[in-house]
């Protein structure tokens, strides 16, 4: 098992343990990846707003207000 495979593997786990939706999951694991809205957007071939939609969900569900808060939590750091 590879560092990578694992590290995503604890971050699915902890967004199934939030309540997360897949698409959220999803979006919350490329914005871990540091990917911008722009970014995930283009790359879901989504629109900008939806994926702000699904951020706002994801704040939401996992009580945080800001992007470094989402990545502190998912990750374990706090």
């Amino acid at each position: 098992i590879t560092s990578e495979s694992g590290e995503r593997r604890a971050l699915e786990a902890a967004c199934a343990r939030l309540g997360l939706s897949d698409r959220e999951t999803e979006v919350a694991r490329l914005i871990c990846a540091g990917q911008s809205n722009a970014e995930i957007g283009r790359g879901l071939g989504i629109a900008l707003r939806t994926v702000e939609n699904h951020l706002r969900s994801v704040y939401a569900k996992v009580g945080v207000n800001s992007r470094t808060q989402l990545v502190s939590r998912l990750l374990g750091l706090n």
